[in-house]
């Protein structure tokens, strides 16, 4: 990638061609091949750029990548443009149905994240006032208590004084 950013399409392709006999999953294909077909674009020769953007088109269909089927189907619309407005047109629409499945599931998601936020909110409440409510019967029995054992103080106190002057007449 650095090397096609430095204009230095040989090397580029050498590192990409390279990177596609490694022995690692299919879905990481993707990426390589939109890139290797870019750059056989850049140095005109369209039957390659077609051959690795279809391949790239087709992993992406493998796996239900939406951004990565749309990306490839743009860039083949962009290519058969000039020749062959069918396939331009076919690519096309393929690219405008799944930039439109990425944005309903966007939308999908945004909404099922607000759920979930309004949801874990609804639940820290319920648990706040849970906690609330332990601790009011906590300070509530605790005050009680000590109320008690003040009367129940007051009561022996008074009974010890009174036992004392009773001794004392």
């Amino acid at each position: 990638k650095i090397q096609h950013v430095k204009g230095n399409n040989s090397l580029a392709l050498f590192y990409y061609l390279k990177g596609l006999k490694l022995d690692v999953k299919n879905y990481l294909y993707y990426n390589p091949n939109l890139a290797i077909a870019k750059i056989y674009q850049q140095m005109g020769q369209p039957d390659s750029s077609i051959f690795f953007a279809k391949q790239s088109l087709e992993i992406g269909l493998e796996n239900g990548f939406y951004s990565s089927i749309k990306d490839a189907s743009i860039f083949l619309s962009g290519i058969y443009e000039k020749n062959d407005l069918e396939k331009s047109l076919a690519y096309s629409k393929m690219a405008i149905a799944y930039n439109d499945s990425l944005l309903n599931l966007g939308k999908a998601t945004a909404f099922q994240t607000t759920f979930e936020l309004d949801e874990q909110i609804r639940q820290k409440e319920l648990e706040d006032a849970k906690i609330e409510s332990q601790n009011r019967i906590r300070m509530n029995a605790f005050l009680g208590s000590t109320f008690t054992l003040l009367v129940i103080g007051f009561f022996l106190y008074r009974n010890s004084r009174i036992k004392q002057k009773a001794k004392q007449n």
